[in-house]
């Protein structure tokens, strides 16, 4: 996947296709629900450059306020708040 663009760790976008750098998003024509966004995150945290990702906005979520957007805010937020350093 084309990770290119700007990548804010404030702002987190959980909508399906709404960003190719966000981590929390997933990509263009994904289905599932809560339980396959979850294994998507697992899947997306073991990866090198994903998993980088993911870990800044949750260390930038443990000292700074953060914005969480889209259909799988509820998610990204219990996903956040597990891995707060």
């Amino acid at each position: 996947m084309d990770m290119s663009g700007c990548f804010s760790a404030a702002v987190i976008e959980t909508d399906i296709g709404a960003s190719n750098s966000c981590p929390f998003s997933p990509p263009p024509g994904w289905e599932g629900g809560r339980e396959e966004y979850l294994v998507l995150m697992r899947h997306r945290l073991k990866t090198l450059d994903w998993g980088q990702r993911i870990l800044c906005c949750a260390r930038f979520a443990s000292h700074s306020p953060i914005k969480i957007k889209g259909q799988f805010f509820l998610e990204a937020n219990e996903i956040l708040s597990a891995l707060r350093m």
